[in-house]
C-alpha cells in the first residue's frame, strides 16, 4: 500500500514531470485536478514508510549492535549504489544530462538529482544510527509514557540546533513504530477493546484524516501524519488478517510480491521521470487510468526488481557472510 502511494504522489502529485498532460485522463472538479489532490494526500507514503521502518527493526531487534547497523547502512546503500550506477547513469548520460561531479554527488547523497526519492536513503541512514543510540541509552525504561516523554524531550532538543529538517518532520513517525512495536500497542489495544478496536479505529482514522484534509500536514508545527499512519497501519494489518481469513490467496500473494521488493520499486519508478527520457514516461502511463498506470508500473518494474535483488543479495552474503 505504501509504495502504491508513493508511486501515485510522485507521478500525479508534480504536474511540472508530466511531459505531456494528455498522456492520462485527468479529471478536474472545481477548478483542481482530481488525481493531484489525491496524488497530494499520497504524500503520507513517506511517513507511512518511516513507522514501518521503525516497527519492523524494533520487531527484528531487541538491542542492536554498532555492527548491525552498519550492516543495514551498508546494504541500503549497496541497493542505492548498484541501482545508481548501472540503471540512472546510462540513462543519463545517453541523454547527455549526466556528469562525472553530478554522479559523485549522488552516490554521497550530497544531491539526489539523479534519483529524486533517494533522499529517503539519507533519512534512513540518519534514522537508523538515532534509532541505535536512543535504543541502546534508553534500554532500561520499560514505562511507555516515560518514553514516549523521553523522545519528546529528545525531539524538542534536537529542534533547537536543527531548524525545518526533513529528519525531524518524518522522525516522530519512525519513532511510533519502534513505541507500538516495543510495548505491543496494537495487541494491548486488541485485548482491552476487543468489540470496539474497528469502530474505536474508524472514528480516529476519520477525525485525523478530516483534520489533514482541512489545516493540511501541520498545525502549528504538529505533524498530523505521524499520528494518522499508526491508525492506518493498524486498519490495513486487519483488513489483511481478513484476506488471510477469507484465503483469498491471489490478493494475499500480491501484496506480499509487492512489498517483498518494495525497495527497488522505490528507487526504480523514478526512471519514468527523467528529463528527455519522455519515451519511458508514455509506457508507463499507457494505461491512461491514474489506478492502472500505478498497477502497470509496478508490473513493469517487478522483473527488474527481482532480478537486481538476486544480484545484490549474492553480493551481501560475499561481504558479510563469512
Amino acid at each position: 500500500m505504501a509504495i502504491f502511494m508513493m508511486i501515485y504522489h510522485h507521478f500525479f502529485a508534480f504536474p511540472e514531470r508530466i511531459f505531456d498532460e494528455q498522456m492520462y485522463w485527468n479529471v478536474i472538479i472545481g477548478g483542481h485536478s482530481v488525481q493531484q489532490s489525491i496524488g497530494l494526500l499520497c504524500k503520507i507514503c513517506v511517513s507511512f514508510f518511516a513507522f514501518l521502518s521503525g516497527y519492523g527493526l524494533t520487531k527484528k531487534y531487541e538491542k542492536i549492535s554498532f555492527s548491525e547497523i552498519i550492516k543495514k547502512i551498508a546494504g541500503i546503500m549497496m541497493t542505492y549504489w548498484i541501482i545508481l550506477i548501472f540503471i540512472y547513469v546510462p540513462l543519463s548520460f545517453v541523454n547527455g544530462i549526466c556528469d562525472v561531479k553530478e554522479v559523485l554527488k549522488n552516490m554521497f547523497l550530497i544531491e539526489t538529482s539523479m534519483i529524486h526519492p533517494s533522499w529517503y536513503v539519507k533519512f534512513y541512514v540518519e534514522v537508523i544510527i538515532f534509532w541505535g543510540i536512543y535504543s541502546r541509552v534508553a534500554k532500561q525504561i520499560e514505562n511507555v509514557y516515560f518514553e514516549v516523554a523521553a523522545i519528546c524531550f529528545s525531539l524538542v532538543l534536537l529542534n533547537i540546533y536543527i531548524k525545518e529538517s526533513i529528519f525531524l518532520h518524518y522522525v516522530p513517525s519512525f519513532m511510533w513504530g519502534y513505541i507500538i512495536a516495543k510495548y505491543s500497542i496494537y495487541d494491548r489495544g486488541k485485548r482491552k477493546f476487543p468489540k470496539m478496536q474497528y469502530l474505536i479505529n474508524f472514528i480516529l482514522l476519520t477525525i485525523l484524516g478530516l483534520l489533514r484534509i482541512i489545516f493540511g500536514d501541520e498545525i502549528k508545527g504538529l505533524s498530523l501524519t505521524s499520528f494518522i499512519v499508526p491508525i492506518l497501519v493498524y486498519f490495513l494489518v486487519n483488513m489483511f488478517h481478513y484476506i488471510n481469513e477469507r484465503k483469498l490467496r491471489k490478493i494475499k500473494n500480491t501484496f506480499l510480491i509487492v512489498g517483498r521488493y518494495s525497495t527497488y520499486l522505490w528507487l526504480l519508478h523514478a526512471i519514468f521521470q527523467l528529463p528527455n527520457v519522455s519515451f519511458l514516461q508514455r509506457i508507463s502511463y499507457w494505461p491512461r487510468l491514474s489506478i492502472l498506470i500505478v498497477m502497470w508500473t509496478i508490473i513493469l518494474l517487478l522483473p527488474l526488481s527481482i532480478v537486481l535483488d538476486m544480484i545484490i543479495k549474492k553480493i551481501n552474503l560475499r561481504l558479510f557472510v563469512k
